[in-house]
């Protein structure tokens, strides 16, 4: 399975569960700009938000998985409270992935295959040690506030 198709099933299980859903999120990390390759988001009352970061892989090795997870997930946490790597299940039944890392990390693990499955479950509400308030609030919360607004106004 190739990261693209990693990504629509990403994108529809989040959109079944009530989420709004963007693709190539970027958000503006300290010292360089990341995109995300799915974002997912809700509202949870009048004022909290639940902002989910994805980053999806297809079918590749653990030496990528390892980047991926320093590179890219962990850098994701300084924006998102709940981060997610996605791979398809072949992968992962495999054992190409390290879940050990990804737990250490508070990282959840995504298995995509007809269905999408959380194989890593995040041990509390808010997965991100690295979260940075102002990172969240500026870079991301804004931008999905307003999002989300620009569809509610664009319905009626």
């Amino acid at each position: 399975m190739n990261e693209s198709d990693v990504k629509s099933r990403v994108v529809e299980y989040f959109k079944e569960e009530g989420y709004h859903t963007l693709k190539e999120f970027e958000l503006d990390c300290v010292s360089k700009m990341l995109r995300a390759n799915v974002i997912a988001f809700k509202w949870l009352n009048e004022y909290d938000l639940e902002a989910i970061a994805v980053e999806c892989k297809g079918d590749t090795n653990i030496h990528g998985l390892v980047d991926t997870i320093y590179f890219q997930l962990r850098e994701y946490q300084a924006g998102f409270p709940i981060t997610y790597l996605a791979v398809p299940e072949n992968t992962i039944k495999k054992e190409k992935v390290p879940k050990d890392l990804l737990e250490s990390y508070g990282i959840g693990l995504l298995a995509v295959g007809r269905e999408v499955k959380e194989e890593v479950q995040l041990k509390s509400e808010k997965s991100a040690p690295k979260l940075d308030f102002n990172t969240y609030g500026y870079g991301v919360r804004q931008k999905l506030v307003a999002y989300m607004t620009l569809q509610e106004i664009t319905k009626k």
